[in-house]
């Protein structure tokens, strides 16, 4: 379900969360701390509204699963419910930065 219209949050995904990482959560802390309050909120924009589109679960966890090199059984949630914990991060982010 690759499509033009989530560009921005294909790259964050493929970009933060590979196999090379040390785990999720240093990772988006790494992202949190090495961009803009503007490029958070980007981000956490395109989450919101990509979990917010007329698109069936199905093919929202097969985005998130092609763009994401996580094993999401071993973080024991689905790929949404790991996507909208990482939008909740990022917001929390951008209101302690406030």
């Amino acid at each position: 379900m690759k499509s033009k219209s989530f560009d921005e949050l294909e790259n964050f995904l493929t970009a933060h969360f590979h196999q090379d990482i040390v785990s999720p959560d240093e990772e988006l802390k790494e992202f949190v701390n090495s961009v803009s309050e503007k490029r958070i909120i980007l981000i956490a924009n395109e989450i919101k509204y990509f979990l917010a589109k007329n698109i069936s679960n199905e093919e929202k966890e097969e985005f998130i699963e092609e763009c994401c090199e996580l094993y999401f059984p071993s973080l024991g949630v689905t790929p949404i419910q790991w996507l909208e914990n990482v939008a909740q991060k990022l917001e929390k982010a951008i209101q302690r930065e406030n």
